[in-house]
């Protein structure tokens, strides 16, 4: 329970940080998305018992915060997921580099999703 409640608070503060501080840094156009390092943190360490409950918190904390439909960064943090778990066999990820190169794939592909869906929805080319 503990766990779960330490991670629902690291969501809250993460949107806080990205909502606030984080806002227009480095441009409006790109802005950090902490809870994708939360999500794939989470892949890459625990079992889904753990794991999904919190990604569907984190999930449903990004569709409550977002402009974008309902139900996308919950499908999206789902999909990281299910991404990281099929490939975990087959990658090293324990070096400290490696776990970065692969966060920051997981960040492009969540975005290029995102986009994808965006583009499908309103039939405009937005850059998340």
């Amino acid at each position: 329970m503990r766990f779960f409640l330490l991670m629902i608070f690291w969501g809250f503060f993460s949107l806080l940080l990205e909502s606030t501080w984080f806002s227009d840094f480095p441009t409006r156009l790109v802005h950090f998305d902490l809870i994708i390092v939360a999500v794939a943190a989470v892949s890459f360490y625990f079992e889904w018992r753990s794991a999904l409950p919190v990604i569907i918190s984190y999930g449903l904390l990004a569709d409550v915060y977002s402009n974008a439909p309902f139900g996308m960064a919950i499908f999206s943090y789902l999909t990281i997921y299910l991404f990281i778990r099929t490939i975990i066999s087959k990658i090293s990820f324990q070096a400290g580099l490696a776990l970065l190169f692969w966060v920051g794939v997981v960040s492009l592909l969540d975005k290029l999703f995102c986009s994808v869906v965006m583009f499908v929805s309103t039939g405009k080319m937005t850059v998340p």
